[in-house]
């Protein structure tokens, strides 16, 4: 089953050299819009093979307009998502990120092993 996330960026910073943002793209032991919580290590096999994945503009796998480097810590998955610029998709989002019209993206994942939980 494919899974679509949300999560706000609450920062841009300005302009750096490569054009990026770092966020918390999930985080541990909190349910989402959709009743999921992500448990400590659920992205540790994943990152062991794949810790840098495109950034799609719109989930579209032909119109990648940079890339995430991934990593976990405590708190959940980190993103550290660089934009490529001379992509001029990639400039305009970056500039409707850092201008505040664009506040928010969302991550796509495959669930391989879930246990249901009685809402309470």
């Amino acid at each position: 089953m494919e899974k679509l996330k949300t999560f706000v960026v609450k920062s841009v910073e300005e302009e750096s050299a490569d054009f990026h943002f770092e966020a918390y793209a999930s985080t541990y032991g909190n349910t989402d819009r959709d009743g999921d919580v992500m448990a400590k290590g659920c992205f540790d096999n994943t990152l062991k093979t794949k810790a840098v994945v495109p950034m799609c503009l719109n989930h579209d796998r032909n119109r990648v307009i940079g890339k995430h480097e991934l990593s976990v810590d405590e708190k959940g998955l980190r993103t550290r998502s660089i934009f490529n610029l001379s992509d001029p998709e990639a400039k305009k989002t970056y500039d409707l990120m850092k201008m505040g019209a664009l506040d928010s993206l969302s991550i796509g994942f495959f669930i391989n092993d879930y246990e249901p939980v009685d809402a309470k």
